[in-house]
């Protein structure tokens, strides 16, 4: 009959390495999720950085190379569009700001806000924004 192997303890020394290493990567982790619950980005920055964002499409797409207008008129076309486009911000900043929903994970948050056409969604963490 063969006995089961015994299971020696760990020598002291090896013993106390891992335990280290355990706390390290603890205190790691709850450094990261420090890190990043502080620098969840507000509802206010998300309406800034979506106003920004759009008023940006929405130049580039109304007002520049993508713009469908007679040569004869571009420039004064565009020049009035981006005009347009800059006292725009404040509708587009409302509008944001009534139709956008953040879900708060405490360590990041996901904004979507619904447009007509289809809706932007947008991660935010480490004081940043993601388009998902």
């Amino acid at each position: 009959m063969t006995q089961p192997p015994t299971h020696e303890p760990l020598p002291m020394k090896a013993h106390r390495s891992r335990r280290v290493a355990q706390w390290s990567g603890c205190a790691i982790l709850v450094g990261l999720g420090v890190i990043l619950a502080v620098t969840n980005p507000s509802q206010e920055r998300y309406t800034e950085f979506a106003t920004q964002t759009v008023s940006r499409f929405l130049i580039k797409d109304l007002c520049g190379a993508n713009a469908q207008s007679p040569k004869l008129f571009d420039d004064w076309i565009k020049d009035g569009c981006h005009a347009f486009m800059n006292k725009g911000e404040t509708e587009i900043r409302s509008f944001i700001q009534h139709n956008t929903e953040r879900q708060d994970f405490i360590l990041f948050s996901l904004y979507t806000t619904e447009f007509p056409i289809r809706p932007l969604r947008v991660l935010g963490m480490c004081n940043q924004f993601f388009l998902i």
